[in-house]
């Protein structure tokens, strides 16, 4: 289980991959954030942000998973304009 920093550090680090990748998807879903890290609103390319009880697989599409943690992160949605080329959420 991750502990609240543990989560916060692996979203950040999955958001610098993003940065660096540019791949257009982020997937931070399952962590039990209890917030969005100002760094995801420098993604302005962001099309696809998973943030849901699971992951993402390997072709992109959702999977549930009852092993991970559900994210508090309601109150940080009012940012999500931010992200302008942002489809998928």
């Amino acid at each position: 289980m991750l502990h609240d920093s543990d989560a916060t550090a692996l979203a950040l680090h999955r958001i610098a991959e993003e940065a660096a990748q540019r791949t257009g998807t982020l997937d931070l879903g399952g962590l039990g954030l209890d917030g969005l890290p100002d760094a995801l609103f420098d993604l302005r390319h962001l099309r696809r942000l998973n943030l849901g009880h699971g992951t993402l697989d390997a072709a992109g599409e959702f999977e549930r998973s009852f092993s991970s943690r559900e994210n508090r992160v309601a109150p940080s949605l009012d940012r999500i304009g931010e992200l302008p080329r942002l489809t998928d959420l």
